[in-house]
């Protein structure tokens, strides 16, 4: 919807506003170079010693993941060799040796200190992510534009400042969302499958069993994607979780089995 007071004189419409498309009064101005520094100077091509980097460097990950064999407390155990290596290093640790007690400490504190400076990057960019969709959302209803849809979309982002983390209750990319929808989709089919089932059995009693048999499937498998994929009413709820979201339809649905096992049984 174009507002009639925006219109520049050349009687073009403006932008639709959204992800990548600023308002016009944050657009770069004509004339104005959007790189006053100039062009970038180009990469130089990695020369052939580069690559042989590349190419040790593949194989000392290669060989750091390789799985072998290990005896420990009189069993054979497999796993990668870079894993072993940390394993002895801890026991030799563990056994008094100070220069095995400083290395683990050392790598230890450097992975510790990596996660949250990683923690506090993405911390810091779902932020800024959010307050950035929320300008855009106000802006679009100022105007009385529709809102877009970004993916991942700003509702479905949990910032936890307690904890210092960002949770993703929705899909993260275009890929993940076409599945989630998809699957909930398939869910609202199994749902419409099971009340047809049930008037096929008022309609032929004699099918029973085999009706009983196609419900049972069809909830089966809504129980399954119910229990992974919040549909967009859920997950939009302020303050909702999707791991504790998840914890719970788990426990709802073993719940749910035992019931049936002894109804089951009940009735056998």
């Amino acid at each position: 919807m174009s507002d009639p007071d925006d219109k520049r004189s050349s009687g073009q419409r403006k932008a639709l506003v959204g992800y990548g498309r600023p308002p016009t009064d944050h657009q770069f101005r004509k004339g104005t170079s959007g790189n006053p520094r100039g062009r970038p100077k180009k990469s130089p091509r990695p020369s052939k010693a580069a690559d042989g980097d590349t190419r040790l460097a593949d194989l000392v990950m290669q060989e750091a993941y390789r799985q072998i064999q290990i005896r420990e407390n009189g069993k054979l155990e497999e796993l990668p060799m870079i894993q072993a290596v940390l394993r002895s290093l801890g026991v030799a640790a563990v056994k008094g040796s100070h220069r095995a007690q400083l290395a683990i400490t050392s790598l230890v504190q450097a992975v510790e200190q990596r996660t949250l400076n990683e923690r506090q990057a993405m911390f810091e960019a779902g932020i800024e992510y959010k307050r950035g969709w929320e300008e855009i959302f106000e802006l679009c209803d100022s105007r009385g534009e529709p809102r877009p849809e970004p993916v991942p979309h700003p509702d479905d982002i949990l910032i936890d400042a307690r904890a210092g983390v960002v949770i993703f209750n929705g899909p993260v990319d275009d890929n993940q969302k076409a599945a989630w929808d998809q699957a909930l989709e398939r869910r609202t089919a199994s749902l419409h499958e099971i009340e047809e089932y049930k008037r096929d059995i008022e309609n032929e009693p004699e099918l029973r069993r085999v009706y009983e048999d196609e419900i049972a499937h069809e909830q089966r498998l809504a129980d399954l994607i119910g229990s992974r994929i919040p549909d967009e009413q859920t997950r939009r709820v302020p303050g909702f979780n999707i791991y504790e979201w998840r914890e719970k339809q788990g426990k709802d649905k073993e719940r749910r089995e035992r019931l049936r096992q002894i109804r089951d049984s009940g009735s056998a």
